[in-house]
């Protein structure tokens, strides 16, 4: 019973990493980085008014295949700044919405061989 007891402990503790933002083993190399934007932010939009200006977003969004796989999952910090390790290829980037706003938008993002892709990805409030 010991034993038992003690292999768990071990499993608990090895895979204690698993709670990471990536669904695959961790990668440094590659991947997506950027920033989150929530907007619009007032209801009539003026022109060159800070005050409505977009602004960052502490969002989640989801890395997905082109066949709808689910590959990796971020979240963006209190400035919207995000950064996820993934292998090189074609993916979308999908925001993850709310019921009913904010709506996240889904983009189609390529990673390269070696570095980040810089990625921005927009937030609608539905104000109008």
């Amino acid at each position: 019973m010991k034993s038992l007891y003690r292999a768990l402990l071990m499993a608990l503790l090895v895979g204690g990493g698993v709670a990471c933002s990536s669904l695959t083993p961790t990668i440094t190399e590659s991947g997506l980085e950027g920033q989150m934007w929530l907007g619009p932010t007032c209801p009539v939009q003026k022109p060159n008014d800070p005050a409505c200006d977009d602004r960052p977003y502490a969002g989640l969004a989801q890395v997905e295949t082109l066949e709808g796989m689910v590959v990796a999952q971020v979240q963006a910090d209190a400035e919207g700044r995000f950064k996820v390790g993934v292998r090189p290829g074609a993916y979308i980037l999908a925001g993850k919405s709310a019921p009913v706003y904010p709506r996240g938008e889904r983009i189609g993002v390529t990673v390269p061989q070696s570095g980040f892709a810089p990625v921005t990805l927009h937030f609608d409030t539905g104000i109008r």
